[in-house]
């Protein structure tokens, strides 16, 4: 329920400020994942099949067990995409005091940005650096979640939606490649 929480006040916050995105944010919410990730791996052949430009999956998975206040949160990363963690990482940096540390697991399977991976979009999730032992089980309760950590976390998923609006998104990029050079054409961007 922390990320269900964070989303919701990602949402709230931004409305709040009247925040004016250049491209559309859409806060998806998946049930029960560990049921097989039905939702997001239906979410995301939808948006593959009707041609949805999903430039960026940003996803909050188990967000608030610190226990000992330590100052850092996992960003995971998915191959050919590693620019998405980095991204969240830089953010979660830069405005929040939280360290983050992107692991070597590439292709984690687990999440719900996993299915999103497999369509081809770029997606990177936040995770609580030490993971819950309370996962599952009826102590898993707001008591035992670290509120201000959860905070942090949101703050720095906050900041990488508003941070990933700023980067370049070319439209009909091409390369065009021979033994001197590789070229790059692509119709010009807002940004």
């Amino acid at each position: 329920g922390t990320a269900v929480a964070a989303t919701l006040e990602i949402a709230r916050v931004m409305k709040l400020f009247n925040y004016q995105p250049e491209a559309t944010i859409r806060f998806v919410l998946f049930a029960a994942e560990e049921l097989g990730l039905f939702g997001s791996r239906y979410a995301a052949a939808s948006d593959r099949f009707y041609g949805n430009d999903v430039r960026y999956f940003l996803n909050l998975d188990m967000i608030s067990n610190n226990p000992g206040n330590v100052p850092l949160v996992k960003v995971y990363q998915y191959l050919g995409w590693e620019w998405a963690a980095l991204v969240a990482a830089e953010a979660t940096e830069k405005y929040t005091d939280l360290d983050a540390v992107i692991p070597a697991n590439n292709v984690n399977t687990g999440s719900d940005s996993f299915p999103y991976w497999l369509e081809g979009f770029p997606a990177a999730y936040f995770e609580e650096y030490n993971f819950s032992p309370n996962w599952h089980l009826p102590s898993d309760t707001v008591g035992n979640c670290n509120l201000p950590y959860l905070r942090k976390v949101t703050g720095g998923a906050l900041a990488t939606v508003a941070e990933q609006q700023r980067l370049p998104h070319p439209r009909e990029l091409r390369a065009h490649s021979s033994p001197a050079a590789i070229r790059l054409n692509w119709l010009p961007t807002a940004n």
